[in-house]
């Protein structure tokens, strides 16, 4: 059995991460956070969460929405890079919303690899980031229900929703998968 090596996976992730893959990016912003396989390095976590939200990762666009959200009921974690404001539910509804919407498809009963393929995912990696979706939709309406969202926040998210979009598709032109 080999053994389990963090910092030769740091590596590894690293490089794939540098070349645009979005899930390795997720999973270098998760190495950040908890300090495996390098520094502990809370602003390096949310660069490289970003980046992979913005490359569409479901995941990382989850945990965007949760980082704001978190910070807005008080969670202290990220208190030095995110201020504890009213804007965080925006910006954590916002993101949920990018989250919840259907960009990966449920494949055909016959779970074509050449489907998982041209998605560049794996059928492990596919399940996941397809029941994210679902799992954004619920913490969107959970911010929804939060007795502080009103009228204005939802039309600012909504707004800030079209704008992460639109940003989205820029970032992919200008990062593509190398």
């Amino acid at each position: 059995m080999t053994p389990l090596d963090y910092f030769e996976a740091y590596s590894w992730t690293l490089k794939a991460s540098l070349k645009n893959h979005a899930l390795a990016q997720n999973h270098l912003a998760r190495m950040h956070e908890t300090g495996r396989g390098t520094d502990k390095n809370l602003e390096q976590s949310i660069k490289w969460h970003r980046s992979a939200a913005l490359l569409g990762c479901k995941q990382s666009q989850r945990w965007m929405g949760q980082l704001y959200y978190s910070s807005f009921i008080g969670n202290s974690t990220y208190q030095d890079l995110i201020s504890n404001d009213i804007s965080n539910l925006t910006e954590a509804y916002a993101w949920f919303l990018l989250g919840s919407e259907r960009t990966i498809e449920s494949l055909p009963s016959t779970d074509s690899h050449e489907a998982l393929k041209a998605m560049k995912l794996n059928s492990r990696d596919y399940s996941f980031e397809f029941s994210t979706q679902s799992a954004c939709e619920s913490e969107r309406d959970n911010v929804a229900k939060n007795p502080s969202f009103s009228k204005n926040i939802s039309d600012a998210a909504k707004s800030r929703f079209n704008s992460l979009k639109a940003e989205s598709i820029e970032f992919k032109k200008a990062n593509p998968l190398s």
